[in-house]
């Protein structure tokens, strides 16, 4: 927590950069085929952010927030599902074209799944319980509660998997878009269970809060593979690493603990189409992809909504609705 002294500066700060600059939020490309993101556009001075970015950097961090003993090497493979990615979270080449890094291998992120409009894709999500996708509040505001076609057990949009319909949307009832993106967190409730395999498995919710200082995570989507550029076929995954919470208010500073951010390297990170994907460390869900700032992998951290702030919330839906069938929704 924050001392008054560290207050004082950043409403200071704050109230600076948006009598100088102001900010604005492009609008989301919800109609669009190709995947909704958030692009949140700040005339922000960006040379000067850069030189006080705290870069991810290799060491050795111990285990914190779920009871795991032990000890995790920064440059050491990554296990994710039984299948090991390299993790690393040293700074690279800043000129790389890379955004969304590497094709998934198959079965690799089996709680992954594409959430479709008219058949088109629309946004991320991942499984967390038999009939539950959490995902982003942006994804599914404003739609109706069976717009939205779920199809999990396959790394190709255009073939496989298992398709179910949406019969509740659930968009965290605080979300917002006023000077940032807050409470960016929504639930689907399908028609019906799930059927899990190898292919089709939910991932685990943090029982406490993450130390994410330089510590390593992965996200996978179907985001665009830059800017403008095309969505790809195949599930992308990168390796990343989670920034604490000083550091990224640096580059972004009306962030608030509902918020986790990542960064890697200019030119690596989310972009359209990766909104409301999972951001996984140690095989648990602790982001949900919320937005970039101006356009996709400028060399500002990405940003996500920390799932354990809305831990309680998502639990509570969930009891809620859980039992209702289609008739009663």
């Amino acid at each position: 927590m924050a001392g008054a002294h560290d207050q004082e500066r950043k409403s200071l700060v704050m109230a600076e950069h948006i009598r100088r600059h102001g900010a604005k939020l492009d609008e989301m490309e919800m109609s669009r085929p190709k995947g909704a993101v958030i692009s949140l556009a700040l005339g922000l001075t960006v040379t000067a952010f850069m030189a006080v970015l705290i870069a991810c950097r290799l060491r050795v961090v111990k285990r914190r927030g779920r009871g795991r003993g032990g000890e995790f090497s920064h440059d050491a493979d990554y296990l994710v599902n039984g299948m090991y990615f390299k993790a690393s979270c040293e700074s690279g080449d800043e000129h790389t074209r890379i955004v969304d890094g590497k094709e998934a291998p198959d079965g690799a992120f089996p709680y992954m799944v594409s959430l479709r409009k008219d058949l088109k894709h629309r946004c991320g999500g991942s499984i967390i319980a038999d009939r539950w996708i959490l995902t982003a509040a942006h994804c599914i505001k404003d739609l109706k509660g069976d717009e939205i076609l779920v199809v999990a057990g396959s790394n190709q949009l255009d073939s496989g998997g298992q398709a179910y319909q949406s019969v509740k949307l659930i968009a965290h009832p605080k979300f917002s878009m006023q000077l940032g993106v807050k409470n960016d967190v929504g639930l689907i409730l399908v028609n019906e269970t799930i059927k899990l395999s190898d292919k089709v498995k939910p991932i685990s919710l943090p029982d406490s809060d993450i130390d994410e200082n330089n510590y390593p995570a992965v996200i996978s989507g179907w985001g665009r593979l830059e800017a403008n550029g095309e969505v790809p076929n195949n599930l992308q995954y990168m390796t990343t690493c989670l920034l604490s919470t000083s550091s990224c208010w640096w580059k972004i500073p009306f962030l608030g603990k509902g918020n986790i951010c990542t960064f890697t390297k200019r030119g690596q990170g989310n972009c359209n189409g990766d909104s409301g994907s999972p951001l996984v460390s140690d095989d648990v869900q602790v982001g949900i992809v919320s937005f970039v700032i101006m356009t996709c992998a400028m060399g500002f951290p990405d940003v996500y909504t920390r799932v354990w702030t809305y831990r309680d919330w998502i639990d509570e839906q969930m009891v809620q609705y859980n039992s209702y069938s289609v008739g009663k929704i």
